[in-house]
């Protein structure tokens, strides 16, 4: 159900810090879907495709800050979740940072929400990631006091805003 090759294809934008925007990342239509609908069952799947691309993933998200470090793939994991936000909720600006090496979010429901801000070293506003069903969003966690991967988000919208967020982690 994930178009893996979207996100190894995709192109790495490197203002205001590394990052991709993936559309159609899963092969499902989900603006003719609701969230009620049952196409959770991909879920189960998520760990296996992930965690069998953690290698190019690094390499590739990951290139500008070391690439991927040679040690065994079992130091690694794949966590992922459902979020789930109440209507008008906002996050606090931060940083995906500690265990997490790289961080993916999908948009899923509702057809109309807010996406991702991001923000400079200094936590000033520059763009946000647009909110659009079946839209990706992918960075490497770690930016560093150099290039801090500072953002947040927001539902805006009067329904539930859900998202799949997959974080490849280093168990330390």
């Amino acid at each position: 159900m994930i178009n893996i090759e979207s996100i190894l294809n995709a192109n790495i934008n490197q203002k205001p810090w590394p990052h991709a925007v993936i559309d159609n990342v899963f092969n499902i239509n989900l603006e003719t879907s609701d969230a009620n609908n049952s196409h959770i069952i991909w879920l189960n799947n998520i760990h296996d495709i992930f965690y069998n691309n953690i290698e190019p993933i690094l390499n590739k998200y990951r290139s500008n800050r070391g690439g991927y470090e040679e040690l065994y793939k079992d130091d690694y994991y794949v966590d992922y979740a459902l979020q789930v936000q109440t209507p008008h909720q906002k996050s606090e600006i931060h940083i995906d940072h500690g265990r997490k090496l790289w961080s993916f979010v999908s948009y899923l429901f509702p057809k109309n929400s807010s996406g991702t801000k991001l923000y400079d070293k200094d936590k000033n506003f520059l763009q946000e990631i647009e909110w659009k069903q079946n839209r990706a969003f992918a960075f490497c966690s770690r930016g560093g006091d150099i290039n801090p991967t500072w953002h947040d988000y927001g539902n805006n919208s009067d329904e539930y805003r859900v998202t799949l967020a997959v974080f490849i982690c280093k168990d330390k």
